[in-house]
């Protein structure tokens, strides 16, 4: 770990052939409300002290100022900086050579990333995207905590006490997602990025196969599979990925070289880890991308986080709200329309007239023959299934 002027990063070599790559892996925190809070404190304070946190928006464009890296990768996927794109004006932003108020930006969708790209392009430093989509990672959490409610409801009651989850405090479900498999298919990207660059061998620039996102069994494509809308967005994934601009060659021809990544907070350490290990170790040696484990790893669903959100709490709601609307109904009922009983005489009064009713039926039965003895059957028919009774004290 080094620390800079308002920024920190994981310092990684990675030997590649006979060429020396720097990777200065920087994590962004995306909790907008702390970072935005920040950066107005730090702006009502002196110059000195309006240097960012090792974590927030403005760390990834210290590491830029002072590391002045070669290429850039950055842990997000082709749908979002598109989406991304369309909250600021890439036009507007050239013309006027001036990157928007970090305060204003920090609220949108992927915040912590938008200073950085605004100032990629204005320095026109080469980029790349290595990490995977939002979508996708929101369908793989769906499917972590499709049969763990007790984590789900830990997330909640913890985002309503605005309980930041650190690196060491992620839960089981979010250290899979977001540190295990977010890091690994980074790591994944870029052993493709450095064979397609650097490698001699021609079948490392095979293009990568296209998947068709489509649904085949029946459960997956009523149930819990992808939507149409959701294949789409996953298929212009593919599209736009193929418009990434090479590497120029001043830069394949050199041999030694920084690169700096960033990505979210919660990989940081997990994917410095794997570079370390992997780039260096088991992925040097394989000659091809890992075109299928990388097609596992974005083969998610966000039908599952939906269904989670549905299971878990909105059915949940549904019947409380049932329940309480039935029981106010019913007293509404009870008290309002049909009223209750008033008496003048109270408990004593009521038992008397009990009293004074129930002698009147005793010697109302005392004299009255028994009932049933006045019942004559006169008609029957096969097997008694139908039976005519006819009361003969009416005689």
């Amino acid at each position: 770990m080094i620390s800079g002027k308002g920024f920190s990063a994981y310092k990684v070599f990675v030997t590649w052939g006979n060429r020396r790559l720097e990777f200065y892996v920087c994590g962004l925190d995306p909790d907008s409300g702390g970072v935005s809070k920040e950066v107005s404190s730090s702006s009502s304070s002196s110059p000195s002290s309006s240097s960012s946190s090792s974590f927030s928006c403005l760390s990834a464009v210290s590491a830029a100022k002072v590391l002045q890296p070669d290429i850039v990768m950055v842990g997000l996927g082709y749908l979002d900086r598109e989406k991304m794109f369309e909250t600021f004006s890439v036009e507007k932003l050239l013309r006027c050579r001036q990157p928007e108020a970090v305060e204003v930006v920090i609220k949108r969708d992927n915040g912590q990333f938008i200073p950085l790209m605004q100032f990629l392009i204005l320095k026109n430093i080469q980029y790349y995207l290595v990490g995977r989509d939002r979508l996708v990672e929101m369908g793989a959490l769906g499917r972590e905590l499709l049969w763990r409610p007790g984590e789900i409801y830990y997330l909640f009651f913890s985002l309503l006490k605005s309980k930041k989850q650190k690196e060491n405090k992620l839960t089981p479900s979010l250290n899979r997602v977001l540190a295990e498999e977010g890091s690994r298919f980074t790591t994944l990207k870029i052993h493709q990025l450095l064979l397609q660059w650097f490698s001699q061998d021609k079948t490392a620039d095979t293009p990568e196969p296209e998947h068709e996102f489509r649904e085949q069994t029946f459960i997956n494509k009523w149930a819990i599979g992808r939507s149409e809308r959701e294949c789409a967005l996953l298929l212009r994934a593919q599209q736009l990925e193929k418009t990434k601009p090479p590497l120029s060659d001043a830069l394949r021809e050199k041999k030694n070289m920084k690169i700096l990544l960033v990505c979210d907070v919660a990989m940081q350490r997990r994917l410095a880890e794997r570079l370390q290990t992997e780039l260096n170790g088991c992925l040097r040696g394989n000659k091809e991308p890992l075109y299928k484990e990388m097609m596992q790893l974005q083969d998610t669903s966000s039908t599952r986080f939906h269904l989670c959100l549905m299971i878990y709490f909105i059915l949940p709601v549904a019947t409380l709200c049932r329940f309480l609307w039935k029981r106010a109904k019913k007293a509404y009922l009870q008290y309002a329309v049909v009223g209750t009983t008033v008496t003048v005489g109270g408990d004593e009064v009521l038992s008397r007239l009990r009293s004074g009713v129930e002698e009147e039926t005793e010697e109302g039965n005392k004299e009255k023959p028994n009932a049933k003895d006045k019942l004559e059957i006169v008609e029957s028919r096969w097997l008694g299934f139908k039976h005519v009774v006819r009361d003969t004290s009416r005689d």
